[in-house]
C-alpha cells in the first residue's frame, strides 16, 4: 500500500456523490462534509495467523465504557494514515474549547467511507469484547464504515465535553459509487461510540468520559424549582431564535455560559450561515 500511497493513489481516490435513492437528506453533519472512499481496497488486512490476542486492558467509571489492545497492527494504522494524509484533513471541527476562544484550532478532520472489507475485520476482531445488544435492547449488527478521522497537531484543541449525538442510519458509499445515507434501508441506527487510536508516538490526547451528574433526592412535598434550560452541552442540536424574530433556525451549541445567579446562556453556531452566534436556547429538535 505505501507503494500505492507514493505514486498511484491518486486514480484511486473519489468524492461520492449524495445518490438520491434515498431522497431528500437534511443532516448537516453528514452533508456539510465530503465523502471519500477508494475504488479498491487500499488498507492491506494482516491474516488471521498474524494477528495478535486483542484484549480488554482499561476499564472507565462508566458503565459500557472500557479500552481495547492489538485492533490493528502497527502496519494497519501506518496506512490508514498514509491514506487519511493522502485524503487530506481539513480545519472542519468548530467545537468546546476551539469554539469558546476562536484563536484556538480544533482538530482536522477528513471523512473515509472505509471498504466493508477492513470494517467486517475490525468488527469481527471486536466483536467477543462488545455486548450483544446496544441500550435498547437492538442486537448489534456492526461497527459504521463512515470513518470521520481527526488529526490533532501541536497547539491544536480538543473538541472539550460534548455529547456524540448518535442515531444515524448505516451510511455507506454503494456499488455505484454513490453515497447512500441509509444504504441498508433496514432500520439500523447507531447507538455507541467506537473510536480507533492509531499512534502513540505523543504526550498529551486523552479522552475524557465524563458521567452523568446523579440527580439529588427530591422531597415530594417540597415545591420543586422551575426547570433551567441549562439540560444542553456543547455539539447538541436546538431549535433556536433571535430576539424579536419569530423564524426558528437549527443551531449547534458551541459553549454554555453559567452566571453566578445560576442562570444559563448559550453560543450557538447557526447551521444554515456558519456564523457564531450569542443566543438564549429556546427548545430541541426531536
Amino acid at each position: 500500500m505505501e507503494q500505492i500511497i507514493g505514486s498511484e493513489v491518486d486514480d484511486l481516490l473519489a468524492v461520492a456523490p449524495l445518490s438520491e435513492k434515498d431522497g431528500e437528506v437534511f443532516s448537516l453533519d453528514f452533508n456539510a462534509h465530503k465523502h471519500h472512499f477508494c475504488k479498491k481496497p487500499l488498507v492491506e488486512i494482516r491474516p488471521p495467523e498474524g494477528i495478535p490476542q486483542v484484549l480488554r486492558v482499561k476499564d472507565f467509571d462508566m458503565d459500557g465504557t472500557y479500552a481495547l489492545l492489538n485492533v490493528l497492527s502497527e502496519e494497519e494504522c501506518k496506512q490508514i494514515i498514509a491514506l487519511t494524509e493522502r485524503l487530506g484533513y481539513k480545519q472542519t471541527c468548530v467545537a468546546g474549547i476551539a469554539a469558546q476562544d476562536q484563536s484556538l484550532r480544533g482538530p482536522d478532520k477528513v471523512v473515509w467511507c472505509a471498504d466493508q472489507r477492513l470494517v467486517d475485520s475490525i468488527f469481527e476482531r471486536c466483536r467477543p469484547f462488545l455486548p450483544p445488544h446496544v441500550l435498547d435492547g437492538r442486537p448489534l449488527k456492526a461497527i459504521s464504515p463512515r470513518f470521520r478521522c481527526l488529526r490533532y497537531r501541536v497547539g491544536q484543541h480538543q473538541l472539550g465535553p460534548h455529547k456524540d449525538r448518535g442515531l444515524y442510519p448505516l451510511s455507506q458509499v454503494d456499488e455505484d459509487g454513490e453515497l447512500r445515507y441509509d444504504v441498508a434501508q433496514d432500520g439500523s441506527l447507531s447507538f455507541m461510540s467506537f473510536l480507533i487510536y492509531l499512534n502513540e508516538d505523543f504526550e498529551g490526547g486523552e479522552t475524557f468520559f465524563y458521567a452523568e451528574p446523579e440527580k439529588p433526592e427530591v422531597d415530594d412535598e417540597a415545591p420543586s424549582e422551575p426547570d433551567r434550560p441549562n439540560k444542553f452541552v456543547v455539539g447538541d442540536i436546538v431549535s433556536a431564535v433571535w430576539s424579536g424574530d419569530d423564524d426558528w433556525y437549527e443551531a449547534t451549541i458551541t459553549a454554555v455560559h453559567i452566571d453566578e445567579d445560576g442562570d444559563v446562556t448559550y453560543d450557538v453556531r447557526f447551521n444554515d450561515d456558519y456564523q457564531v452566534r450569542w443566543i438564549c436556547i429556546i427548545g430541541t429538535f426531536a
